[in-house]
């Protein structure tokens, strides 16, 4: 393990963010809420191009502080993608309310 300090601002850049959504509306004539539009299988996938993780000052910065920065980009990869399921559940859930409140 190589001991990490620094004293600067911290910043995570996420490039290039596409979110996509699929669902279906079903609408039953047969059932007694037959003026009722129901959502099927809302779907959200989330693409990325690139992340940067950027340390400001770390390891006093110069060639070391860069190098770290680069594995943080790699490294950080794995966080990020970690956190695109709790994104979509959350995007799933406002649209849900959204659509709700609207139908």
């Amino acid at each position: 393990m190589v001991p990490l300090q620094g004293n600067g601002p911290f910043s995570i850049e996420v490039n290039g963010v596409k979110i996509y959504a699929h669902t279906f509306l079903l609408l039953d004539d047969k059932s007694p809420n037959a003026d009722q539009l129901i959502m099927k299988d809302l779907d959200v996938y989330i693409h990325y191009d690139d992340v940067k993780f950027k340390f400001s000052n770390l390891s006093q910065g110069g060639i070391v502080g860069s190098s770290i920065n680069l594995a943080m980009d790699i490294v950080g990869r794995s966080i990020v993608n970690k956190q695109k399921k709790l994104i979509a559940d959350k995007i799933v859930e406002v649209f849900h309310m959204l659509i709700t409140d609207y139908l």
